[in-house]
């Protein structure tokens, strides 16, 4: 949400899931122009995780959002909706 191109895009979300699943090789692609739906389904989907599994679904977006050194506020928005609906606590977001 905050990467001002692709390449910024790629690399957080790059981050994110070397953060999640070390060593695992995940394309990457960019996300589709009507994203609102699949998020919400992928939401539903997270908040039936266990509390050890969600916190590593927050500690990779946490990786996401500082790969720029920079949160901006699409960002921390984008995490406190997420961390909502997981029903998770708001981690701080400088590093």
């Amino acid at each position: 949400a905050g990467c001002s191109d692709e390449a910024a895009a790629r690399r957080a979300w790059l981050l994110a899931m070397q953060q999640a699943f070390p060593g695992e090789a995940i394309d990457w692609s960019a996300p589709p122009a009507a994203w609102q739906a699949p998020f919400e389904r992928a939401l539903d989907d997270l908040d039936d995780l266990n509390p050890v599994a969600k916190e590593l679904v927050i500690q990779s977006l946490l990786c996401a959002v500082r790969a720029d050194d920079q949160v901006s506020v699409e960002e921390a928005e984008l995490l406190r909706l997420i961390c909502a609906s997981l029903h998770c606590p708001v981690p701080p977001t400088s590093a």
